[in-house]
């Protein structure tokens, strides 16, 4: 692996980029961030502040009153990026050198799988050496800034699933998944161009795992400790609808390392 040679560049996107995808092509928001690494592209779609409930809300019919309540408002201050796809395991070869993932590719068609079986120390790892490839402030998302991507950035806040009312039109998940992950971007983008915030893997965000608390919380990040459990969100190819939806959440030891558990980058300006 030539760590010493790779392509960066860096195009600001003018009004309403279109760039071609898995199953199509989806518009991302104005400002949106390209970034080439080692010949992987890397969108960053730009998510501008809002406010927004997050949580077990209305449309969320079978959420678990444990983890997901009490909805409660959350105000996002500033604007950020997160990453169109999840992160991919060729991008992960390039930046890591090795290929964790127990499900590879059987030919080019399946290009674009996602990385797994990574803990929250690797994903950890990975962004500090992708950062000093690119000079860029790659992280994890909050909880709150994924929730957020994935419900539209305010403009899906009826549907139960990224995307769409209907899981199997965005998801890969457990009725139609084969038994393994798909190539990212395979399934409909949600309101602003984001792909598989439902199904295909459970993504690791950067906070700890507790419960809610009620009140309005400003650009929460629930952080005690890096040794304790750590919040996955999003569902996988391995499960079913419920966990899919876009407030579905579990948490996971930074350590653990799962067939079904990858991620998606964040990125401050």
């Amino acid at each position: 692996m030539k760590k010493f040679y790779f392509i960066l560049s860096v195009a600001v996107i003018a009004l309403s980029l279109t760039v071609s995808c898995g199953n199509g092509r989806a518009d991302v928001p104005e400002g949106s961030v390209e970034v080439s690494v080692g010949g992987n592209d890397i969108m960053m779609v730009r998510i501008e502040p809002g406010k927004f409930v997050m949580g077990g809300t209305s449309e969320q019919t079978e959420c678990d009153y444990y983890s997901e309540k009490p909805e409660h408002s959350v105000v996002i201050t500033k604007p950020f990026y997160i990453s169109q796809t999840e992160v991919t395991q060729e991008l992960w070869e390039y930046v890591m050198g090795t290929n964790p993932s127990m499900y590879k590719a059987h030919d080019d068609t399946e290009k674009g799988l996602p990385v797994i079986n990574v803990s929250w120390y690797d994903c950890k790892e990975f962004i500090k050496k992708l950062n000093e490839l690119t000079g860029r402030k790659f992280r994890l998302p909050t909880e709150a800034e994924w929730e957020f991507a994935a419900r539209g950035a305010g403009k899906g806040y009826s549907l139960p699933y990224a995307g769409s009312k209907f899981v199997d039109r965005v998801a890969c998940m457990a009725t139609n998944s084969e038994g393994r992950p798909h190539p990212v971007a395979q399934y409909g983008p949600n309101e602003i161009g984001i792909y598989d915030m439902s199904g295909n893997v459970w993504e690791w965000v950067e906070d700890n795992f507790q419960q809610y608390k009620p009140g309005e919380l400003t650009d929460p990040l629930v952080h005690v400790n890096d040794t304790l459990s750590h919040s996955v969100r999003g569902g996988s190819f391995t499960d079913r609808q419920s966990k899919c939806r876009t407030s579905s959440r579990d948490g996971n030891w930074p350590d653990y390392k799962q067939t079904n558990l990858g991620f998606r980058l964040a990125m401050d300006e």
